[in-house]
């Protein structure tokens, strides 16, 4: 299941595994070859990969319609950095609340502190923009 979840959001946003190892930190060898199918990987390693691929998708949702070119590591990585220290916030929960009509009436820094503060909400969010970015 872990492979066909980190290969399709692979695929989605157009990220190799040399860019993945180098954004998540998980090595490459160990990337190479849990996508190859000849080993597992370990939850903290599954974990982080996860997060990076979910963090690369929001910073593709931010930006969108233009593309993100994640072949210039250095440039992402302060994106990916930026989005750490939630400068981001209110623009990924504005993006993808647009499919959720009825929270549109709720203000912005309302949904950013409640985005920053509630896991449940969070994954919401992070959901929505994992379909918003397989739809684009």
């Amino acid at each position: 299941m872990w492979r066909q979840i980190i290969s399709l959001k692979m695929s989605r946003l157009d990220v190799s595994q040399i860019q993945l190892a180098s954004y998540s930190g998980v090595g490459l060898a160990k990337i190479n070859t849990f996508c190859g199918g000849t080993r597992e990987l370990a939850g903290v390693d599954l974990e982080q990969l996860n997060a990076t691929l979910s963090a690369l998708e929001k910073i593709a949702l931010i930006f969108h319609p233009a593309p993100i070119d994640f072949r210039k590591v250095p440039e992402v990585k302060i994106l990916l950095k930026n989005l750490a220290n939630h400068e981001y916030t209110e623009e990924i929960v504005r993006k993808a609340l647009r499919t959720k009509p009825e929270l549109s009436t709720i203000d912005a820094a309302s949904l950013k502190s409640r985005y920053e503060r509630d896991p449940e909400f969070q994954r919401e969010i992070d959901s929505m923009i994992s379909q918003s970015i397989g739809a684009l």
